[in-house]
C-alpha cells in the first residue's frame, strides 16, 4: 500500500487503528478497508482493530470487540460488515481495486487480468532490487525527519538507470509498501529503530489542508450528506440497483470544485456504509432488501433488523407482517421476497409456514 493511502486510511480511522497495526493489504483494497473501518468505528468507537491483512486471497479484519463487553447486537453487525468487506475483496483487485478473480498460483490473491499478468514481472522486480529499495527507504525517512514533514515519495526517490517508466512505477509500489510496514514496527536494515516514532509524528505538506477541508465540508455540510444519503438509497430503489455512488456524488455536487467534491462523495459513502440511511429507506418499503442487503453487506434480512435495533430505530414491518400479507393475498410472493431480500422460494416458503395465517 501507498504511504499517502496508509495514512489517509489512519486519519479517517486514528481512534480504532494504531500506529503499530499494520495494514498489510494492497493498494487496490483501501476504498474497501476505509468503509469498513469507519462502519465499525461509528458502530462501537472503543473497538480496536488488531489485524488487517490477507488472508486465503481474501481481506480479513481482527478487531478486539469481544473483550470490550459490547452487546451481541453490535457485534453481529460488526461481524456483517466484516464479511461484506471479505466479499468485496474477494471480487476487487488487491493491486489496482478494478474488478478480479481469486487465483491460485502457489498462494491465493486476488488479481485483474492486467495485474496478474504482470505478476512475475513484479517479483522479479522485487527481488532484484531488494537492497535498492531499502537504500531508498534509508534516504526517504533521514530526509523526511530532516525536513520535518513528508513530501510525496515520486519527488524524493529518482529513477534507477536501467528501469523501464513502468518498472519505476514497481520499485516505487515496493518502496512505499516497506515504509508502511517500517512505520507499523517492522525492521529496514540500517534504519535506527529510534526513528520510528519521530517518522510517525511526521505528516505530508498538503496533509493539513485536506484534513481542514474535510473537517470543514463534513461539519458544516453534515444535514446534506444525511439527506444526499438517503436520496441515494431511494435512486438505488427507484432504479432497483446498486447505483454508482461516485457518478451519483460527483452529480449531485456537480458546483462544487473537485477537492470538495471528493470530500462530499467520500462522506456520502460513509454514511451509506454505516447503514442507517439504507434501513431507514428500506423499513418505508422504499428500497427492495436484496439492494438494502447489497449497500451494507448484509447477509440476510436479520443483519438489516439489527442495524435497526443497534440504532434504535423501529422497523415499519416484521417478517411476520410479510408473511401474513402474503398469506392474507395483500401481496405477492415475489414482492414479499423482494421486500425482505429472500432469493431462494425454499427459504420464503419455509418463512410462510413459521407463520400461520389467522
Amino acid at each position: 500500500m501507498r504511504l499517502n493511502t496508509d495514512l489517509a486510511l489512519r486519519r479517517a480511522c486514528a481512534p480504532i487503528i494504531s500506529d503499530d497495526v499494520a495494514i498489510g493489504v494492497g493498494e487496490g483494497w483501501s476504498r474497501i478497508v476505509r468503509d469498513a473501518l469507519v462502519s465499525i468505528w461509528d458502530i462501537h468507537p472503543a473497538i480496536r482493530l488488531q489485524q488487517v491483512k490477507a488472508k486465503m486471497g481474501g481481506l480479513v479484519l481482527f478487531a478486539d470487540g469481544r473483550h470490550r463487553r459490547i452487546s451481541w447486537q453490535a457485534q453481529e453487525v460488526i461481524d456483517a460488515v466484516r464479511r461484506r468487506a471479505s466479499d468485496q475483496s474477494l471480487t476487487t483487485c488487491e493491486l489496482c481495486g478494478h474488478s478480479g478473480r481469486l487465483i491460485h498460483a502457489g498462494e491465493w490473491r486476488v488479481r485483474c487480468d492486467g495485474c496478474e499478468a504482470d505478476q512475475i514481472l513484479r517479483q522479479r522486480l522485487a527481488s532484484v532490487c531488494v537492497h535498492q529499495v531499502e537504500e531508498a527507504c534509508r534516504y526517504y525517512i533521514a530526509a523526511s525527519i530532516s525536513a520535518g514533514h513528508l513530501s510525496d515519495l515520486e519527488r524524493v526517490i529518482m529513477p534507477i538507470g536501467g528501469l523501464s517508466p513502468q518498472e519505476h512505477a514497481w520499485f516505487l509500489d515496493e518502496v512505499h509498501d516497506r515504509l508502511t510496514w517500517w512505520r507499523a514496527g517492522s525492521r529496514i536494515d540500517g534504519v535506527d529503530e529510534r526513528l520510528r516514532e519521530p517518522f510517525r509524528g511526521l505528516v505530508l505538506t498538503d496533509d493539513g489542508d485536506r484534513q481542514r477541508l474535510a473537517l470543514d465540508q463534513r461539519t458544516r455540510r453534515a444535514g446534506e450528506i444525511r439527506a444526499a444519503a438517503l436520496a441515494y438509497v431511494r435512486e438505488c430503489g427507484r432504479r432497483n440497483v446498486v447505483v454508482d455512488i461516485e457518478v451519483f456524488g460527483n452529480g449531485r455536487w456537480k458546483r462544487d470544485g473537485a477537492a470538495k467534491r471528493q470530500v462530499m462523495v467520500d462522506a456520502l459513502r460513509d454514511e451509506i456504509a454505516r447503514g442507517v440511511a439504507v434501513v431507514d429507506v428500506w423499513r418505508r418499503f422504499e428500497v427492495p432488501g436484496t439492494i438494502a442487503r447489497r449497500l451494507v453487506g448484509a447477509r440476510s434480512y436479520g443483519d438489516l433488523y439489527r442495524i435497526l435495533m443497534v440504532q434504535d430505530m423501529e422497523p415499519g414491518f416484521r417478517p411476520g407482517d410479510i408473511a401474513l400479507w402474503v398469506k392474507a393475498g395483500k401481496m405477492s410472493s415475489e414482492e414479499g421476497m423482494s421486500i425482505l431480500g429472500i432469493e431462494d422460494p425454499t427459504d420464503f416458503a419455509a418463512l410462510l409456514a413459521a407463520f400461520p395465517a389467522g
